[in-house]
């Protein structure tokens, strides 16, 4: 498998361990289906990246564990260091604000969230559970 090369490079120092190799093993684990080990290495991406589009799939990640705690701290991060799709995360962080019973700050992302015509359609369908 992929990873385990990955793995055993990097344990032989012969990739640098930067966000791009941690990125490409946890998307390895993901193709591989493991949810639980992709967590550590795109964690340490995120914090390594400037952009906050790593932290959004790991907020996604956190999302499908259940993990409405980590998920809303992820995707607050990525939104802080800016991303690429604004209205898919703040959609995101909506849906895991929901989740962690916090309806003022759900309504705020999905509010946000309805700005983009990519995610319009979903936030007013969490606002329509939320009323």
């Amino acid at each position: 498998m992929l990873f385990q090369s990955m793995e055993k490079a990097m344990a032989e120092q012969k990739v640098e361990i930067d966000a791009k190799s941690l990125e490409l093993l946890a998307n390895s684990r993901l193709v591989a289906r493991d949810l639980e080990r992709a967590i550590e290495p795109l964690a340490r991406a995120a914090e390594m990246s400037e952009e906050g589009d790593v932290y959004v799939r790991l907020g996604q990640i956190y999302l499908e564990r259940e993990d409405w705690d980590a998920a809303a701290d992820a995707l607050s991060k990525g939104l802080e260091r800016g991303v690429k799709k604004e209205g898919k995360a703040q959609l995101l962080l909506g849906i895991a604000y929901y989740n962690r019973s916090e309806p003022k700050n759900a309504r705020r992302a999905f509010r946000a969230a309805r700005k983009f015509e990519d995610s319009k359609t979903g936030a007013l369908r969490w606002f329509e559970m939320l009323e």
